[in-house]
């Protein structure tokens, strides 16, 4: 008997469809941005599939373009995982499926269709416990942190921003949003990472891809991301926080960025509200990072690229979420990604770097 193996070409078919509405949400996008921006580098950025905030972001004045994903190319990797991208966009489905493969916040409810269900006894212990919880709400499909509320639980009651509430009354409030939810614990954070800035969970993204030829999954790249006062209760670098690079082999962390309000960024080595140096450090546990990271594709053997959010605990890391098309600006600040061979060779296989600018 002899058998065929699949073809190894992405399960999709519709690429010039998702292109044209890609095209489409960034052209919108794009009007809104960099107002004072030349419009001759407008165009030009445009032509190549980048918003107008690239030029100051990855300093394209003295990098140029060459070896940058575009923003379309970017919105087209959401078709590398196909219809399998739903497990990563779900946060309760992502959950569920590493629940017994991976340190995860416990989810303490979710909310969908308008329903509550609490999933666990610990909702109502932490509410009634008389030592202070943090929760984190979130957004069942959301992204970059819009629409995450941090809260704390505790002495029978939620407390947001200084008001309290019930903790049916608080369940209820996002019920009544409109929006699917999960209620999530708040993780632990090692010591270490705590330390950088104690006002967020400070987490990895590392991107991590499956080789088209081998099927091995690689770390393409990964990056540290810090809180700051600027940011909020979130260390996401678009609303404010810093990206610091992270050498995949060894965990030690290269010099960082901030982003100004201009647009343009700035290195960082010492942290702005802290003053603690962080250029130079190593992640702890870092190898665990990386056999977490690599070991849930094992687990996960239908995907092919995604972008883990990481927490590192004490005891090691923590799996906050998977991006199943992960943002690229949080890696490209340090560099481009398709100097990178590897990068690059599996960006063309699986058709991405066929589009190099808008659908016109």
């Amino acid at each position: 008997m002899t058998l065929t193996g699949r073809d190894r070409r992405p399960p999709f078919a519709d690429q010039d469809a998702l292109h044209q509405a890609a095209t489409r949400q960034l052209r919108a996008k794009n009007e809104r941005l960099q107002p004072d921006l030349d419009p001759s580098i407008r165009a030009a950025l445009w032509r190549r599939g980048f918003l107008a905030d690239k030029w100051r972001l990855l300093s394209m004045e003295t990098r140029g373009f060459d070896g940058f994903l575009s923003d379309v190319q970017r919105r087209m990797t959401r078709n590398i995982n196909g219809r399998h991208g739903l497990v990563l966009d779900d946060k309760f489905v992502l959950y569920k499926t590493l629940q017994t493969t991976a340190r995860q916040p416990e989810m303490l409810a979710a909310l969908y269709d308008g329903t509550v269900t609490v999933l666990a006894q610990s909702w109502n212990t932490l509410l009634n416990g008389d030592v202070p919880a943090a929760i984190y709400a979130k957004p069942a499909l959301g992204a970059m942190g819009r629409g995450l509320i941090r809260a704390t639980v505790g002495g029978g009651a939620v407390t947001v921003d200084g008001q309290r509430f019930g903790g049916a009354d608080f369940l209820d409030r996002l019920r009544r949003s409109g929006h699917d939810y999960v209620v999530t614990l708040g993780a632990v954070q090692h010591p270490e990472m705590a330390a950088l800035f104690p006002g967020t969970t400070n987490t990895l993204r590392v991107l991590v891809l499956r080789d088209p030829r081998s099927g091995k999954p690689f770390v393409g790249a990964a990056a540290l991301r810090v809180g700051t006062r600027a940011s909020g209760v979130i260390d996401n670098f678009s609303r404010g926080g810093l990206s610091f690079p992270i050498d995949p082999p060894s965990g030690v962390v290269g010099r960082g960025v901030r982003r100004l309000p201009s647009g343009h960024v700035e290195p960082v080595d010492v942290h702005p509200d802290t003053g603690l140096r962080i250029t130079g450090r190593t992640v702890p546990l870092w190898g665990e990072v990386l056999a977490c990271t690599l070991g849930a594709f094992v687990h996960l053997p239908f995907l092919r690229y995604v972008g883990w959010d990481i927490a590192v605990g004490p005891e090691g890391p923590i799996v906050i979420e998977g991006n199943s098309y992960s943002g690229v600006d949080v890696f490209q600040v340090h560099g481009p990604l398709l100097h990178d061979p590897a990068l690059r060779a599996f960006y063309e296989h699986h058709g991405i770097l066929a589009y190099t600018g808008p659908a016109e």
